[in-house]
């Protein structure tokens, strides 16, 4: 049944206008559907919902996300205590630190994906790269078939080995394939700042 909501929620996302946020490259984030499946399955959607739209500060306090977040304990306490005593902070901190596109298209986040708030895992794997920039570039601007066979996204993504074998094997070769994984995993506002991503 969650899978069923999951796939319905995603399948009305990809059908509307695109304008207000991308999904990641073209397949959906394996992760992001685990966690609110998860979240779902566990009765904590809600719970998860308030701490996103608040950006409550226990997040940025938890390091998940850059910067200070909103100090509301009234609203923020008690749907925090909720998800720690369900014990599922963790399937929330993987919906937010990998700025799951879902949030847009649920509304508990408003802007673009370049606008939301950057997890440390995002500036780490951008610093990571270093020489490997263009590399990564060609790989996640042509949705390279290989990422989505590699489990980094789901659907088929596009198969152009001309293009994408060069990419891969430099990232394998320079042993930072795994900063390119994390920035197409965590759907990071900096691949739509740098315009890699739309």
């Amino acid at each position: 049944m969650m899978k069923t909501t999951y796939a319905a929620v995603i399948g009305l996302y990809l059908l509307a206008p695109q304008a207000a946020h991308a999904q990641a490259a073209t397949g959906v984030i394996p992760q992001c559907k685990a966690a609110w499946n998860t979240l779902a399955n566990g009765g904590q959607l809600k719970n998860a919902e308030v701490l996103v739209r608040t950006d409550c500060a226990i997040m940025h306090n938890e390091g998940w996300l850059a910067g200070a977040g909103v100090a509301n304990p009234a609203v923020c306490a008690p749907a925090w205590n909720a998800l720690v005593a369900a014990k599922l902070t963790a399937a929330v901190k993987e919906l937010v630190t990998r700025n799951c596109p879902i949030l847009v298209a649920q509304g508990w986040r408003t802007g673009t994906a370049a606008a939301s708030p950057s997890s440390q895992e995002c500036a780490t794997a951008w610093n990571g790269l270093s020489a490997q920039q263009k590399n990564a570039e060609v790989l996640i601007k042509t949705d390279c078939a290989i990422m989505h066979k590699q489990g980094w996204l789901e659907g088929p993504g596009v198969a152009n080995p001309a293009v994408c074998a060069p990419a891969w094997n430099a990232l394998v070769a320079a042993k930072v394939i795994v900063h390119a994984r994390e920035l197409v995993t965590r759907n990071c506002p900096v691949l739509y700042t740098q315009g890699w991503l739309k």
